[in-house]
């Protein structure tokens, strides 16, 4: 899974997609493109259907968050690390799941 990271709190998370607030000042609600809502200290906040939540709390346990999240394996998905420095040294992430959008790849015009 592709990951963007961000390092600052500061402000809110939205869905890229549909423009949902997802974390500002905490978790809000899940859009329907929301896999997975994490904090590094408190655990799974929400897991989608589409992952098998006791799974990815054993990987979790055994590999840490951070990893457990990046190896989830579907297909066109991006998460959103995150960071907060010192003193509170918090991770958040979020994952986006992008297959059900129109996103096409643009191709590179070659140059004459």
């Amino acid at each position: 899974m592709d990951t963007i990271m961000i390092d600052s709190m500061d402000g809110p998370l939205y869905c890229p997609f549909c423009a949902a607030l997802l974390v500002d000042e905490g978790f809000q609600d899940p859009c329907p493109h929301t896999l997975f809502m994490c904090v590094e200290e408190g655990g799974i906040e929400y897991c989608s259907p589409e992952i098998d939540a006791e799974e990815l709390e054993e990987k979790i346990d055994s590999d840490g968050m951070d990893r457990a999240t990046d190896d989830i394996n579907i297909k066109k998905a991006i998460k959103f690390a995150l960071y907060e420095g010192a003193p509170s040294s918090m991770a958040v992430y979020v994952g986006i799941k992008t297959d059900d959008l129109p996103i096409k790849k643009v191709k590179k015009s070659k140059k004459k």
